[in-house]
């Protein structure tokens, strides 16, 4: 599922190649636990790290340069099961080149806050939004997610959606939602269900 929201991805961001801009703006969640509705807390929660890794190389990969930004400029949080190997298979593996990415890199380490990528949002041909379960606990709560997901729906930039980012679109209320009407990937319950049991 991730592979193909990546290609997706690539093809919206190859398809507005005619912006002139070369920069893509990564929101990050910054939430380390989530509330469950059975009353316990889920800890060490954040974004997935092959949900963002993986499509941050492809994304530089095309030339392009990367901003991060999330609420308050907090650096970012990983999920801790995410650093998992069962969710990095295959021989080229980068999960030790992502877990230095994540400790090392200066801009990830300190990102922008969503108002700066609202204020800068013409910097920019698309956002990329990666999943993990910590964006149910602050994105998706958070005004400024929805300005900025209807600011590059209504500039025609691209955006990018990953596992469970497309839950920010159902924070839109109805009537002001332009994404009304598209189809969309995301996970379902029993992928998630799946995904615990493998």
């Amino acid at each position: 599922m991730v592979q193909r929201s990546m290609l997706a991805i690539i093809s919206l961001l190859c398809f507005s190649s005619v912006f002139s801009q070369r920069k893509v703006l990564f929101v990050m969640s910054a939430a380390k636990e989530l509330q469950l509705k059975n009353g316990k807390t889920y800890t060490e929660t954040g974004v997935f790290l092959s949900e963002f890794y993986l499509a941050y190389k492809e994304i530089i990969s095309l030339g392009y340069e990367v901003d991060f930004a999330t609420p308050f400029g907090i650096k970012p949080s990983i999920d801790k099961e995410s650093l998992n190997k069962k969710y990095w298979k295959g021989r080229n593996s980068p999960l030790e080149e992502a877990k230095y990415f994540v400790q090392n890199n200066e801009k990830f380490n300190t990102p922008k806050t969503l108002e700066n990528g609202l204020e800068n949002i013409n910097q920019y041909s698309g956002i990329i939004i990666p999943g993990g379960q910590g964006l149910m606990a602050d994105l998706i709560y958070d005004k400024k997610i929805k300005r900025l997901l209807k600011e590059f729906s209504t500039k025609g930039k691209a955006i990018g959606l990953i596992c469970h980012a497309p839950a920010l679109i159902l924070s839109i209320p109805r009537e002001e939602n332009p994404f009304i009407g598209y189809k969309v990937n995301s996970v379902t319950g029993l992928e998630e269900l799946l995904l615990k049991i493998l």
